[in-house]
């Protein structure tokens, strides 16, 4: 596991080196969390994640709920990036995350079969127009998940994403509200990411 912020005089926070790192220049595979308190500090990072890989030819998929959605683009503007020219280059795909849950959610259990149609097939189209280059995906599904109130459904779909990474090449950023997981539900949580930073 990676760094985690941890208050300091005030308002200040320590973030690990690692995870800084893991923002600007991810390993294929490399599989994050950020469990937030402000979801302006989580579009800081998206932003952040997205801008840095832009910068070196990167392509990013997003799959981000609806109110997040303006938010995650006022982030990135203010890093001085054109959302439109982005898209028509095919570097920034926007997919919103409770349609995708859709396509995959068999009653309350993600299926494998399906998930490998709708996310895998949405990394291979992004992957097939930059063959060389490492696909930066960032995702809330997993906490939409447990706000439904389906911690155990969060997690199978974390293991379905990390499964995906062994035939894809992209690294993953995910987002948990703090209020989304139960008490013991946030060790699970980071034990299953390589990074993770902690509101």
């Amino acid at each position: 596991m990676g760094g985690s912020g941890g208050p300091q005089s005030g308002q200040e926070k320590v973030v690990d080196a690692s995870w800084e790192r893991f923002l600007r220049t991810p390993q294929a595979s490399e599989h994050a969390v950020q469990v937030y308190g402000d979801a302006d500090e989580l579009a800081a990072s998206v932003a952040d994640y997205v801008a840095a890989g832009f910068a070196r030819g990167e392509p990013a998929v997003l799959v981000v709920t609806r109110e997040h959605r303006q938010r995650f683009q006022r982030a990135l503007r203010a890093r001085g990036l054109n959302l439109a020219e982005l898209s028509i280059f095919g570097l920034l795909t926007v997919a919103d995350a409770r349609d995708v849950l859709a396509r995959f959610m068999s009653a309350d259990r993600p299926s494998a079969a399906r998930f490998e149609a709708a996310v895998g097939t949405m990394i291979d189209e992004v992957a097939a127009r930059f063959p060389d280059k490492t696909v930066r995906a960032f995702g809330e599904m997993v906490d939409v998940l447990c706000r439904r109130g389906l911690p155990e459904a969060a997690a199978v779909l974390e293991g379905y994403w990390t499964d995906l990474a062994y035939t894809r090449r992209f690294s993953l950023l995910c987002g948990y509200r703090c209020d989304s997981l139960r008490e013991d539900g946030l060790q699970a949580v980071t034990d299953a990411h390589t990074h993770a930073l902690v509101a």
